[in-house]
């Protein structure tokens, strides 16, 4: 994290400034020094590795601060005794998100109105078929902003990388693709692991300088109101 440096110091303050100005700039500096560093945002990496999803449960909205439509969870190691794309899918632990019966998924952040989401990265397998293609459609306030067509592995994991800033809804559809020689199941589904968002943006802090004007107005005016009392 960023050291804010922090002026002026009290000793540093003019020689004809009062005694209570000179307290009242040590306080508000101080203060400024806490408040003054920068926060920065955190980008959330969901797993899905702390629900119990056994061989397969609806994800819950509200799950990792999103709604989620048509998206369940399970435990790739467990179908098909391992032999499927959901266990070849896993990134972190046993869990994996999936599109139930190979419908169209979407999540939508959970936020007040007008709230939004970066959507960074995700890891995409195909469960059943080889050369599954899924298409992500990204989506700001209503109007569709970004879509974008993957062809996706059944034996390991794809790194989907999208950087999409301020999205509101994402919707995932899945097609085509022939079925894996060996996997018992057939079906558009996917497996989803390892699912990279973060919040759009953060509170603005004010920036030094700034803090600096506040607090020479602030000390100047303590000043003035000093000498009125005292003449």
């Amino acid at each position: 994290m960023p050291i804010a440096v922090c002026h002026p110091t009290p000793d540093s303050l003019p020689n004809r400034l009062t005694r209570a100005a000179r307290r009242i700039a040590a306080g508000l500096g101080f203060a400024l020094c806490l408040g003054a560093a920068p926060v920065a945002a955190q980008a959330a990496v969901i797993n899905f590795d702390d629900l119990a999803c056994g061989t397969g449960m609806l994800i819950p909205n509200g799950y990792a601060g999103l709604d989620w439509s048509t998206f369940g969870c399970l435990d790739g190691t467990a179908v098909s005794s391992g032999n499927s794309g959901y266990n070849a899918g896993r990134v972190s632990g046993t869990n994996v998100a999936y599109n139930r019966n190979g419908d169209p998924a979407e999540f939508v952040i959970t936020a007040p109105a007008g709230a939004k989401f970066n959507f960074n990265s995700v890891y995409l397998t195909g469960a059943w078929n080889d050369d599954l293609v899924v298409t992500i459609e990204a989506y700001r306030d209503a109007g569709l902003v970004s879509t974008t067509s993957h062809t996706l592995s059944a034996t390991a994991p794809t790194l989907v990388t999208l950087n999409l800033a301020n999205i509101d809804r994402v919707r995932m559809t899945s097609a085509d693709g022939t079925p894996h020689p060996g996997y018992p199941g057939s079906g558009f589904h996917f497996a989803m692991d390892n699912l990279d968002v973060g919040p759009a943006s953060v509170t603005a802090v004010p920036t030094l300088s700034e803090w600096s004007l506040l607090l020479l107005a602030m000390v100047l005016g303590a000043t003035a109101l000093h000498q009125r009392r005292r003449g």
